[in-house]
């Protein structure tokens, strides 16, 4: 509700590690240009939310990690792909966010015995940078198959992932591919 407006929103809620009520995220289903002049439609991480969990989905046992940047991105990656899904765990960033990414690199490693002691909250959306820094993990292309970037195929989704690799972050980039004269966002021009 903003004044007197009251906007049809699609709600994903999410969940933390321990099944509590972590969040959730808005997705207007309205186009309103007047309210959202650049995506047309409400975007947003529900009030009081955790920033870093995101909704994320188990299938199988997982053992990697595939990272969306909205509910609405890792619907249609599991949509297009769901058929070679398997053992993985999707996550939504709401963005593209480093802290997300660490976040459940610490706990799934944890869950499948990689770590002995779980990663202290606050230090999960750091954990990635420190393993890193601190050791071999990712050394001579180690774990390559952990992360898996699945965003966009823009200037934003080139940045985040060069921003992680210059980090010695190894990963799996699985971007779309380009459709000539077609700019994000606007598809309906064309």
């Amino acid at each position: 509700k903003k004044g007197d407006y009251f906007e049809p929103v699609i709600v994903f809620k999410y969940k933390d590690n321990t099944g509590f009520l972590a969040g959730a995220s808005l997705q207007g289903i309205v186009e309103n240009r007047v309210h959202y002049p650049e995506r047309g439609r409400l975007k947003q991480i529900m009030r009081s939310s955790d920033g870093t969990t995101g909704m994320n989905v188990d299938i199988g046992e997982p053992k990697r990690l595939i990272f969306a940047e909205s509910p609405i991105d890792l619907m249609s990656y599991y949509e297009l792909h769901k058929d070679n899904l398997q053992d993985v765990r999707l996550v939504a960033m709401d963005g593209l966010k480093e802290s997300t990414v660490s976040r459940h690199v610490a706990e799934l490693l944890y869950e499948v015995g990689e770590l002995n002691d779980e990663v202290d909250q606050e230090k999960k959306s750091s954990f990635l940078a420190e393993t890193v820094k601190l050791s071999t993990f990712f050394k001579d292309g180690n774990h390559q198959d952990l992360i898996t970037l699945a965003i966009d195929n823009d200037d934003a989704g080139h940045a985040f992932i060069e921003k992680l690799t210059a980090k010695k972050i190894g990963l799996t980039a699985d971007l779309p591919s380009k459709m000539e004269g077609i700019e994000k966002g606007r598809e309906e021009e064309i």
